[in-house]
């Protein structure tokens, strides 16, 4: 690897604050590059750029850096080639906050970009970053095969925290998602949603989301929880599993799935949902019925008629400590309901602590303690 790396003990600041505009304070146009322990602030375009073909463009570690007041997104993966995109790229450890300045210093044309985004890439794993107070969304994958999103903790952030946008064969997982009520970064007067599933249009592009897994993650005080959304190019949930994931406290709905005529060979099961009773824990229009849901736990309101299954379980789910933030909080007493209450058919290693799921399968993110 080619590292460009911090001396241990120092800190070292690259700084874009007198840049002509639209300039990435770092660009990676090659293979085998290390980028560590710098920070990286204030650019007038991206924090850092990874562009180009797979062929040239792979290889890559972005490792515990600091990525902040970039006008753009702090750091973002795309190429041109379909065929060729830029792949095996791994963003651990780092710390992503206050990017997509475009957002409030462009106030006669209001846009913003992701803040640790991939596009048209291959093989991507964004790990363990703390992604948060950004103005556009947190943590995204637009026409992008094998992204990886996992172990990260995503709050805070514009619109969306969490996006699956135009991505196939993707993996969610074990992320801590969350909102504090901070209303700089509320959209249409409510938080970012938590988890996201979309198919926007792009010129000359298409990459159909499908064979998409989300599992095991916790997501606290969204505006939706978890959303499949039809708009611009639809398409549906496909080929795609949510299961094993912990969704509390939604502002709008733990669950929005749009009517789209796509929808086909997907799972929603094991999943714990609760919700305030005065709104609906789950928004489901249209057809729903290539959705096959199973085992959830519903908590607060009682879920539509098009959302329910026989092994479903309702009631208090028996949360150890559900104040505030840290996930602990929401693993489960021996006395849940969700105890040994997952359906079987559901292939799944671990849980968010990364313990192994033996056995009865339990509802949830976590394993019920005892």
């Amino acid at each position: 690897m080619i590292t460009l790396k911090a001396e241990k003990g120092e800190k070292v600041v690259i700084d874009g604050g007198n840049l002509k505009p639209n300039s990435d304070l770092i660009a990676i146009l090659g293979n085998f590059i290390r980028i560590e322990g710098l920070t990286i602030q204030n650019s007038t375009g991206n924090g850092i750029s990874i562009f180009g073909r797979g062929s040239r463009v792979h290889n890559i570690e972005i490792i515990d850096n600091v990525l902040e007041g970039n006008f753009s997104s702090g750091l973002i993966i795309s190429c041109q080639s379909q065929q060729d995109p830029a792949r095996d790229i791994l963003v651990e450890s780092n710390k992503i906050y206050k990017n997509s300045m475009m957002n409030i210093l462009n106030s006669n044309k209001p846009s913003w970009s992701v803040a640790l985004s991939a596009g048209i890439a291959k093989n991507v794993v964004f790990k363990k970053n703390k992604v948060y107070n950004n103005y556009g969304e947190g943590v995204g994958g637009f026409l992008s095969d094998g992204l990886t999103i996992e172990e990260n903790e995503v709050f805070d952030n514009f619109s969306v925290n969490i996006y699956l946008d135009n991505t196939t064969n993707s993996i969610v997982k074990r992320n801590l998602v969350y909102s504090t009520n901070n209303t700089s970064f509320y959209r249409f007067n409510q938080p970012a949603n938590g988890i996201q599933i979309a198919n926007e249009t792009y010129q000359n592009y298409k990459n159909s989301g499908m064979n998409n897994v989300i599992k095991n993650n916790i997501i606290l005080g969204t505006s939706v929880g978890f959303y499949v959304a039809n708009y611009q190019e639809g398409g549906g949930l496909i080929n795609s599993f949510f299961i094993h994931n912990t969704i509390c406290n939604s502002t709008r709905s733990a669950m929005v799935i749009d009517a789209d005529k796509g929808h086909k060979n997907s799972v929603i099961a094991n999943n714990i949902f609760q919700h305030k009773k005065d709104n609906s824990i789950a928004i489901i229009s249209g057809d729903v019925s290539k959705i096959e849901f199973m085992n959830n736990l519903w908590s607060g309101i009682a879920p539509p008629e098009k959302a329910k299954s026989s092994g479903d379980k309702t009631g208090d789910p028996a949360f150890v400590n559900p104040i505030g933030f840290d996930p602990k909080g929401y693993k489960l007493k021996s006395n849940s309901k969700a105890k040994h209450a997952g359906s079987e058919k559901m292939n799944i290693d671990v849980d968010f602590g990364n313990q192994e799921r033996k056995g009865k399968l339990d509802i949830g993110a976590w394993l019920v303690d005892g």
